[in-house]
């Protein structure tokens, strides 16, 4: 996968996560999963954050039981995972921690 890959796949979960509820499950965890980077992930690089939300996604997949290069899948828990970082305040943009960390998954 590459950037353009990433583009498409960013653009198609970010409107997918903004349709969510603010009191969803799926939300509410990513506050809570937001409060606990926070805190423990200060001081990350983007690099550190990039990979961590590329390896949080992978574990989802696989605790989903889904083939790990199930795009869609992965797609949906890195932008998951994106948010949690935007929301603990480690990064700002969303599209490029998304970009990155799904090119990062693919390489």
């Amino acid at each position: 996968m590459n950037n353009n890959d990433a583009l498409i796949y960013c653009i198609s979960v970010k409107n997918s996560l903004q349709k969510l509820s603010e009191n969803s499950a799926t939300m509410q965890g990513i506050r809570e999963e937001a409060k606990q980077w926070a805190i423990h992930c200060t001081h990350y690089s983007f690099n550190e954050l990039r990979d961590l939300v590329a390896s949080c996604a992978r574990n989802n997949v696989r605790g989903a039981q889904w083939s790990e290069n199930d795009v869609n899948g992965v797609a949906w828990f890195i932008g998951v995972y994106s948010i949690v970082a935007v929301e603990a305040k480690l990064v700002s943009d969303f599209d490029t921690i998304f970009k990155a960390a799904f090119v990062k998954y693919f390489s």
